[in-house]
């Protein structure tokens, strides 16, 4: 990911830096950690991966432990759209790690 001027994520911005070498604005944002320090996390629910004050990652960057925020789907979106972001990555907080995509609108695959 890169930050645009505005502070917020800006998907051109990152298509630019794509490829340069020793680029200083590159950020890598986790959502799933699959392993960490040698243990196998895929069926440690999200929201246990993150009980850590500072997360399993710590502050360092440009890695960056995205924690989790619990509010309604609705009102996320809406905040999104209104401060610009361009997409949302949303997951059941009690959900473990499934590989591939899963089927829009089906309960058993949903993340």
């Amino acid at each position: 990911m890169v930050y645009g001027a505005a502070g917020i994520p800006d998907f051109q911005a990152l298509r630019r830096e794509l490829g340069k070498k020793g680029s200083g604005r590159l950020h890598y944002h986790a959502f799933d950690l699959l392993h960490l320090d040698g243990y196998e996390l895929r069926n440690v629910p999200y929201a246990s991966q993150a009980a850590s004050e500072a997360g399993p990652c710590g502050r360092a960057e440009p890695l960056i432990y995205v924690e989790y925020l619990e509010a309604e789907g609705d009102r996320v979106f809406h905040n999104a759209c209104k401060i610009g972001l361009e997409g949302v990555v949303a997951k059941r907080r009690n959900s473990v790690y499934r590989s591939g995509r899963p089927t829009v609108g089906s309960s058993s695959n949903a993340r």
